[in-house]
């Protein structure tokens, strides 16, 4: 299960707050190069942390249902950590703001449940539908199933480039 979103680090990490307050929900942050695990037991103090660090960078972060446990690689830790549901938060400036997803794949089923309702609760604060534009051939598609927040919105009507994980394509938020 995978959710591709753009929004506001401050529009996350109140979903985020809500959906750790309503489970037993456990947080870290994940950094790489070199990769480490960063424990966090207060949701306020990961909040405030998530967002601090993406003025900065892409952040990415691991939810669980148990006890998180460190490990030495990315591939090492999604082993040791099943279940896990990973969230990268985009980063933002004042020229750009990155993508957002949620992403979940075990058969864990407190980890679904967890991942289902942070989902749900981003498709809420959402609305779907970009246009994307090929810089190059001027080329362009809508893509129904992306998805936006209002915050998002008011970024991209300032003038503020909204950009795909990947690639050259030049995102567009529009009403479908």
């Amino acid at each position: 299960m995978s959710l591709q979103f753009h929004a506001l680090p401050s529009e996350i990490t109140s979903v985020l707050k809500e959906v750790v307050l309503e489970g037993n929900v456990f947080i870290s942050i994940l950094h790489s190069q070199p990769f480490s695990v960063e424990i966090i037991d207060d949701i306020d103090d990961a909040c405030r942390r998530l967002l601090s660090l993406s003025n900065e960078k892409n952040v990415r972060c691991a939810l669980s249902t148990r006890k998180i446990a460190p490990e030495s690689s990315l591939n090492r830790f999604l082993d040791l950590n099943d279940g896990c549901i990973v969230l990268d938060v985009g980063k933002v400036s004042d020229v750009q703001l990155n993508e957002s997803a949620v992403l979940f794949m075990s058969d864990n089923v407190d980890g679904e449940r967890v991942a289902k309702n942070f989902s749900k609760r981003i498709k809420k604060i959402t609305k779907s539908g970009v246009l994307a534009i090929n810089p190059i051939t001027k080329a362009k598609s809508v893509n129904k199933s992306h998805r936006y927040t209002d915050g998002a919105k008011r970024l991209f009507d300032s003038g503020v480039k909204i950009a795909p994980v990947a690639g050259i394509v030049e995102l567009a938020l529009i009403d479908i």
